[in-house]
């Protein structure tokens, strides 16, 4: 699977990741990222399964973390339903 990409191209067999700066460059929050989302556990979602979702970077700095609840006007669209999502999320 691919660690990068661009906005609009699938990140790791996984996501779709759209939103209103195409030069940015999408890849894992990781567990840095997640320390800037504060609100990362209204989500829901397990730590380390956020840590392994799209995040939207500009080098270095965090722009966007869709799915751990800082949008900032970026969508990340899984590519398969959340039953088979949970199983993938579970294989890695």
């Amino acid at each position: 699977a691919a660690t990068e990409a661009r906005p609009g191209d699938v990140w790791d067999r996984r996501w779709r990741v759209t939103g209103p700066e195409p030069g940015r460059r999408i890849a894992a929050l990781g567990p840095a990222g997640l320390l800037q989302c504060p609100g990362w556990r209204a989500t829901g979602l397990p730590q380390a399964v956020l840590e392994g979702s799209p995040a939207v970077w500009d080098g270095a700095a965090l722009i966007a973390a869709p799915v751990a609840g800082k949008p900032a006007g970026w969508h990340a669209a899984p590519l398969f339903g959340a039953r088979d999502l949970a199983a993938r999320f579970a294989a890695h």
